[in-house]
């Protein structure tokens, strides 16, 4: 495999070596426990301080532990009743009391709350057992659906690739990383919602550990597959959820002879064939989208889920506006020609920015905007941070003037692009200026590994806060 030369004058250029096509992998043990049936239960009740729940079946088997079909029996006064029937999640530990690991998950669901991630309800200890209470879904599984069902329709998995996408706007701007998203993971509630369950492997962004890799290979992005935990971040959850999408979309579930341990080696070097060269004109543009979750360079995927959802408006538009404003956004700048790039190599003192470039500046795009000419609008959808390389920018707030930007390395628009919200300021080229912009996730990695970048970042966070009197006068 290629990789990217350094020296290569087009810095602006992007990696093009995707991996080789990947084998579809043995997913039968995806299929153990999905039914109800009996096996060893508690063979007491289980009480926390809000309720005591009756085990009535097994629903299936886990990592970290067995989820059963449970029932109220006794519920204290509370402000959210609990309903009368629910999962519970139920994880044995060994020692006095559970380990940090054991209560990760329940710690990180209850900050989550969204309509496409399932509830939790309570949570206690009862002897050997520390248990979560959650939604029960009487549907099953998105993996008992597709089996069951055959394929999703085009217009069910753009569904499901929306509500997915909403679901991690939320849990990745609280700093959590899911890490096993597929099929058995994804339940559908009496409504038809997708839910995203089961957060047993989840970690926190800038969590540090070994190298020890967790997760589902069929699923898994190459960096989790090689353990490179360091890497992980928005895009490896992106890349489970385009797997998920592949499998949905084309059925495929078919048998292969891979061990785990086979599975990973493979993963850690190859992606999934090509979704649009295995679907009908039904799925074009869907294909076409999730193609670019797959990509086997994270550098190379969109940057978060609020930015996947833009794309998504573009070929499944909620409203006609949004289809549009994702028109006018993708045309604005035009692309550096090799007198510029040579210009600015000569010309940028800064040396973050120079370290910057050198080490990443191969996958960043660099863009060119005219006096005048618009870079991005405030209250818009957009999820890009620029970096000034040349000229001055104007930053615009309610129609008045706030600031104009020229010191070469200013961070703008960092705000939109690390919390998948609306643009907060216009900003608008005084004079040629020129941007390198990257995605949020492409600026916490860069940050991770230059601690001068991460204060200046923070520095520029700060500023804002200040313009904005959310801190008073600096």
């Amino acid at each position: 495999m290629s990789t990217p030369n350094e020296h290569d004058e087009d810095m602006s250029s992007l990696f093009d070596i995707d991996g080789d096509s990947l084998p579809t992998l043995d997913l039968t043990k995806e299929l153990e426990g999905l039914g109800a049936a009996p096996d060893q239960q508690p063979n007491m009740p289980l009480t926390s301080e809000r309720a005591r729940y009756r085990i009535k079946c097994v629903l299936g088997h886990g990592s970290a532990g067995t989820v059963y079909l449970g029932e109220v029996i006794e519920q204290k006064p509370s402000s959210e009743p609990i309903p009368d029937m629910v999962a519970l999640k139920v994880m044995d530990y060994k020692g006095d009391e559970p380990s940090e690991s054991h209560r990760s998950e329940i710690s990180l669901m209850k900050g989550v709350k969204h309509p496409n991630v399932v509830q939790l309800y309570d949570w206690g200890i009862d002897g050997k057992a520390l248990f979560s209470v959650l939604h029960y879904c009487e549907q099953g599984s998105l993996l008992r659906r597709v089996l069951r069902e055959g394929p999703l329709s085009a217009e069910t998995a753009k569904r499901l690739l929306r509500e997915m996408l909403e679901a991690l706007v939320v849990t990745h701007r609280l700093g959590i990383l899911h890490l096993d998203i597929k099929p058995g993971n994804v339940l559908i509630a009496e409504d038809g919602r997708f839910l995203l369950t089961d957060f047993g492997i989840s970690r926190s962004l800038f969590q540090k550990d070994s190298h020890r890799i967790t997760g589902t290979p069929a699923f898994m992005p190459p960096e989790q597959a090689r353990g490179e935990n360091i890497k992980l971040d928005a895009r490896s959850d992106l890349f489970a959820l385009g797997a998920m999408l592949w499998y949905c979309i084309t059925g495929d579930f078919s048998h292969k002879e891979l061990s785990q341990r086979e599975a990973i080696r493979l993963r850690e070097r190859t992606t999934l064939p090509k979704l649009e060269d295995r679907v009908s004109d039904d799925y074009k543009d869907l294909a076409g989208l999730v193609d670019t979750l797959l990509a086997f360079d994270q550098r190379r995927r969109p940057g978060s889920a609020a930015e996947v959802l833009l794309a998504l408006d573009k070929i499944d538009p909620h409203t006609k506006d949004r289809a549009e404003e994702w028109e006018h956004i993708s045309k604005r700048g035009t692309r550096l020609d090799r007198e510029w790039r040579v210009k600015l190599r000569g010309q940028i003192a800064d040396p973050v920015l120079r370290e910057l470039l050198k080490r990443w500046g191969k996958f960043y795009r660099l863009r060119l905007y005219n006096n005048g000419e618009l870079i991005c609008d405030e209250e818009e959808h957009s999820y890009e941070v620029y970096i000034l390389l040349h000229g001055q920018v104007e930053v615009h707030r309610h129609g008045k003037l706030l600031a104009v930007e020229s010191r070469e390395g200013e961070i703008l628009g960092e705000v939109a692009a690390l919390t998948g919200t609306q643009r907060t300021a216009r900003l608008q080229a005084r004079g040629e200026v020129v941007l390198a912009s990257l995605n949020g996730a492409e600026l916490e990695q860069a940050s991770r590994i230059m601690p001068a970048l991460a204060v200046r970042l923070m520095k520029g966070l700060a500023t804002r806060f200040a313009e904005r009197d959310m801190i008073g006068p600096v």
